[in-house]
């Protein structure tokens, strides 16, 4: 209780909780400051930024240095060495002495809170295209990633089915009266949020889509289309099958690129919309295999 009624509370409230949590005393009741709570905010976002930053470096030059860095951000070597120590953690990197170098594997896939932002013009610019190719009343199979989550948002005025293993996508739809939404059971992918499984994958023998929507991890001339994950790569194997056609969407950092588990060749994918890529020679390869390529 303040000792003067009438002045101003100091920028701190007190959070009691239930009765039911009276009897552990680490729980009876949190104060906390507003203030620190919104520096502690503040300070997270940047250190995520930072941390995407030199993801995104490591994807240009495979190795970065901690005095390097340290110099690019403005910041001390040792907050730098628990930047790449917490990555290292996460499996996205490997630390060599005095910084760090990338992880090639092809059934490594950065975390999706990491690859929505990156090249999110290019993906916006794909992702309008891909819904402009879609018909009103389609049944529509819509992937999992972030290029297809952007497809979604697209067509979330449309009158349409939609099919998704994606929860990301079934919750930005979900309350949408003009879509009519089947969200395809299976496991949660953890990271992800989409649906994997056996189960999952038996929906084909009874679905047959009009479209689908298909994001992809690597886009190869003679490898075709690769995924970083081996049940994913099983359930796009089913998808195509089932579905009229099959739009792959993917930005230009793809295309010459094999993941981990193969899903289709060349000739098996209707479309490709990507962007622009500096050499136009892959994807004029991509064509002479009969691989429809719209540029955005």
């Amino acid at each position: 209780m303040f000792q003067n009624e009438t002045q101003e509370p100091s920028p701190r409230f007190t959070l009691v909780l239930p009765s039911f949590y009276s009897f552990h005393p680490e729980f009876r009741k949190f104060i906390i400051d507003k203030t620190n709570i919104k520096s502690y905010l503040l300070n997270m976002k940047y250190v995520k930024n930072r941390q995407k930053q030199i993801l995104e470096m490591l994807n240009e030059s495979e190795k970065v240095l901690v005095s390097e860095l340290s110099t690019h951000f403005g910041v001390s070597e040792m907050t730098l060495r628990r930047d790449l120590d917490i990555l290292a953690q996460k499996g996205v990197i490997k630390r060599i002495r005095g910084g760090a170098v990338k992880i090639n594997q092809g059934s490594y896939e950065m975390p999706f809170e990491m690859r929505y932002e990156k090249n999110y013009e290019v993906k916006s610019r794909i992702a309008q295209r891909a819904a402009s190719m879609v018909r009103d009343g389609e049944t529509v199979l819509i992937d999992t990633g972030t290029t297809a989550l952007a497809v979604a948002e697209e067509l979330k005025e449309r009158n349409l089915t939609i099919l998704t293993s994606s929860l990301r996508v079934a919750w930005l739809l979900c309350d949408r009266p003009n879509i009519n939404l089947i969200v395809l059971g299976g496991i949660v992918r953890a990271g992800e949020r989409s649906l994997v499984g056996d189960i999952f994958e038996n929906v084909y023998d009874d679905f047959f889509p009009d479209t689908f929507i298909m994001g992809i991890g690597g886009i190869d001339a003679e490898n075709g289309f690769t995924e970083f994950n081996v049940e994913d790569a099983k359930i796009k194997k089913k998808a195509i099958k089932a579905s009229d056609r099959t739009i792959v969407i993917a930005d230009e950092s793809k295309i010459g690129k094999t993941a981990f588990a193969k899903v289709a060749s060349i000739e098996d994918i209707d479309t490709l919309i990507t962007n622009r890529p500096q050499d136009l020679g892959k994807i004029n390869t991509l064509r002479e295999k009969d691989l429809t390529v719209v540029i955005v």
